[in-house]
């Protein structure tokens, strides 16, 4: 069974429960620890972007509960440097959705060649909203080089999403130079390009790829 998008429609959802995620580029002006990582548990970060725009974003890491809603992006940021007050300066994507930070992603500026290290698809479950395919994009060997997360929508029951999501699938094994895919295995180690807007194309270290005349 291909990994691929399916090609029905998707039913759109109620707009009342549809939250808006966006993706930010901006520095990193600095990390602030609050509280104990042993209770509760908090980072806060001052950023600005390229407008010279400050904002604050508080990742609400650990409750005494355990994991809070700010772990996900507290663990990227730890990919990207494990000792966080060393990311000042960086630059990074944020994807957020109303007050919730997502994702925290490397931003690295023009073109640069990578290679998916690993990736996973979850199976998909009866009433669930969407099915995602998450790759660990990397450079070099894909072991001490992290680039950063893509996460791909395969099927979802917002239209306008899930249309998004097949063209970046699409755009991806197009720029790997695969066929017919039927594994997530399949797009492991093979060099592509990715532009600073995202987009997915080939990379001249491969050589399995048909150049198309401009």
């Amino acid at each position: 069974m291909s990994i691929g998008p399916k090609a029905t429609k998707a039913d759109s959802p109620s707009p009342t429960t549809t939250k808006q995620r966006v993706s930010e580029k901006l520095r990193i002006l600095s990390v602030e620890e609050i509280g104990s990582p042993f209770g509760d548990y908090r980072i806060k970060l001052r950023l600005d972007n390229a407008q010279g725009d400050i904002q604050e974003r508080v990742l609400h890491v650990l409750s005494e509960n355990g994991p809070a809603d700010g772990n996900p992006a507290y663990q990227d940021l730890l990919r990207l440097n494990t000792d966080v007050a060393r990311l000042v300066g960086s630059r990074v994507h944020l994807d957020t959705s109303g007050d919730i930070v997502q994702r925290i992603l490397a931003a690295k500026a023009g073109r640069r060649e990578v290679i998916i290290a690993y990736g996973t698809i979850p199976e998909p479950v009866s009433g669930k909203r969407k099915v995602v395919l998450e790759l660990q994009a990397a450079r070099g060997d894909g072991v001490n080089d992290p680039e950063g997360f893509l996460e791909i929508v395969l099927e979802s029951r917002d239209a306008a999403e899930q249309q998004t999501g097949q063209k970046q699938f699409q755009d991806l094994v197009q720029a790997i130079g695969v066929e017919n895919v039927e594994d997530v295995d399949q797009l492991l180690f093979i060099p592509f390009t990715i532009t600073d807007g995202g987009d997915f194309l080939p990379a001249p270290a491969n050589d399995n790829l048909e150049q198309k005349a401009a």
